[in-house]
């Protein structure tokens, strides 16, 4: 690492929570190595998200910018293409208050490098300031675009712009499972939180015995109502979600998105997940060796990739937007797949990802 605390400025896409889970699993991976680092974090991710998931043993600054437009949600499985690229139009000028203000900020702090994940704002302003930039992604937002510009022919300027933003970046890591190779660019293993907590606890704060097995039930952080109204056979069912406090009704209980009780966590013990399908639950399913019953977006070109790498990588039963909505999907509980407890440990690639960060700021 460096002779002084390691400072480093992270632009994180608050569009949904998987670069915001990502980018936690790297920092705190980073603050491993070194505890005397400096993080500055620029994201719009939920003010909660981030003391839930980082140490407490790092100098950590938060600050509430929007880095990232991406795609602007209608709920978990839906989106509008018309208002994501108008206001991804505006949004790559860089010529707004925002965009001075992050100027002042980098300049102020004067990090050793800018890591993006997957903001072109970040790339942009570091390579405006002469700051070495590193990219972490699975897909990038030119990527993505692309395959939109038959439905609205628009995007393709926008696409244009971002590739170039991109390609400006100092050090690329690819997150597998990676939408689109690119040449002569490391890649890591699939990047997920560390546990912090024993099953024994975790299920105590759920008010579960030792001898209770639960599934978890999630749309990946963006929030959806359910009712579980049919047997679960002897399962419990955890549901994250928009709730104020931790609420028990029979087998079923409603925790908020803030709870306690990290995510990672209620991954590691439980018995099965069993929701959308983004890049942090397939990931953190995968290290925790957690079987995993998915719905994908269909409209979004990420979701032909995750598909194909669980079927590959995971126990892993896929479900219909449709029946996911309905609750025909309950069926499942009769013969649903559960945990082995005994398997091989999975090497994260957080460690890996900031092994090569080490060797880029060393080089």
């Amino acid at each position: 690492m460096t002779a002084s605390p390691l400072r480093v400025a992270c632009f994180v896409s608050s569009h949904g929570f998987g670069h915001a889970t990502r980018m936690s699993a790297i920092i705190n991976q980073i603050c491993r190595k070194d505890n005397r680092a400096e993080i500055m974090i620029f994201s719009q991710v939920p003010s909660w998200f981030w003391p839930a998931n980082l140490p407490r043993n790092c100098n950590i600054q938060i600050i509430n910018e929007v880095t990232d437009v991406g795609l602007v949600q209608k709920g978990p499985f839906h989106h509008s293409l018309e208002d994501s690229f108008f206001r991804v139009e505006e949004f790559l000028s860089f010529s707004d208050s925002r965009t001075k203000r992050c100027t002042a900020l980098l300049k102020s702090s004067d990090p050793h490098l800018v890591l993006c994940d997957i903001s072109p704002l970040g790339i942009e302003l570091g390579n405006r300031l002469q700051i070495p930039t590193v990219l972490l992604e699975n897909f990038t937002w030119d990527w993505i675009y692309q395959s939109y510009t038959g439905q609205y022919p628009g995007f393709q300027h926008l696409v244009e712009k971002l590739k170039k933003i991109y390609d400006k970046t100092d050090l690329r890591i690819q997150c597998r499972p990676f939408c689109n190779e690119v040449k002569n660019c490391p890649s890591v293993n699939p990047i997920f939180r560390f546990p912090q907590t024993d099953r024994d606890i975790v299920l105590s704060r759920l008010g579960l015995s030792s001898s209770d097995k639960y599934v978890i039930l999630t749309t990946g952080g963006i929030p959806m109502k359910h009712e579980i109204l049919q047997d679960t056979h002897g399962f419990h069912v955890i549901i994250p979600g928009d709730y104020n406090s931790i609420n028990r009704q029979d087998k079923v209980t409603y925790i908020p998105m803030n709870c306690e009780i990290a995510f990672i966590d209620l991954v590691q013990s439980s018995s099965h997940v069993i929701g959308k399908a983004g890049y942090s639950t397939v990931s953190e399913c995968w290290g925790m060796n957690i079987p995993f019953t998915g719905v994908f977006r269909e409209d979004f070109p990420e979701s032909q990739v995750l598909r194909e790498f669980c079927q590959k990588a995971l126990t892993f039963n896929e479900i219909s937007h449709l029946a996911f909505i309905d609750g025909s999907w309950f069926e499942l509980f009769e013969d649903l797949p559960i945990t082995n407890m005994e398997h091989s440990p999975k090497i994260n690639g957080a460690t890996q990802a900031v092994d090569e960060i080490v060797s880029f700021i060393n080089e």
